[in-house]
């Protein structure tokens, strides 16, 4: 789980990587990838822990607010499910949800909206030990979801393009 740094102290699990405490066993690579998609960045990525209710490895993308409102709009198109479907490997779980909260809680906006992403494995870990198999997980979903960015801004761009072609073409 990436968090920003509090305390100087890091759990057991855990390590320093840039200004975030993250969970010890996600290369960087991967955080870096992650941290490089245009239209979602991480706002959690848990490596998942057998000795602990958070024990299923998943990654959680919010949309950038550049892309907010068109992004929420190509939720719901059926052909980025499909798209999504065929990136990601068959032990994952994904949902794409769109959220529009009004809140007076610390800390927040009081209109927060969101387009959020969650990726996660299907299967728990069970040991403490990091796998060769969740390193695999993890380089399979990080791949997807720089897929899916790719695919979102590609059908961005197309739904621009239409609607040019459909302004100008009067």
């Amino acid at each position: 789980m990436a968090t920003k740094i509090i305390y100087p102290a890091l759990s057991n699990y855990q390590r320093k990587w840039l200004d975030y405490s993250v969970d010890k066993n996600l290369q960087d690579e991967w955080l870096v990838r992650l941290n490089s998609l245009k239209i979602f960045y991480p706002t959690n990525v848990c490596e998942g822990h057998a000795t602990c209710d958070d024990a299923y490895p998943h990654i959680v993308l919010l949309s950038r607010a550049d892309y907010l409102d068109r992004i929420d709009n190509l939720i719901r198109n059926i052909e980025l499910t499909k798209h999504i479907r065929s990136c990601l490997p068959e032990s994952t779980v994904f949902k794409l949800s769109s959220l529009f909260a009004i809140t007076n809680e610390p800390d927040t906006h009081f209109g927060d909206h969101i387009v959020k992403l969650s990726l996660s494995r299907e299967t728990p870990r069970e040991s403490l030990d990091f796998f060769e198999q969740d390193a695999n997980w993890f380089e399979l979903v990080v791949s997807s979801a720089e897929q899916i960015d790719k695919i979102c801004l590609e059908l961005l761009d197309e739904s621009s393009s239409y609607r040019k072609t459909i302004t100008f073409g009067k």
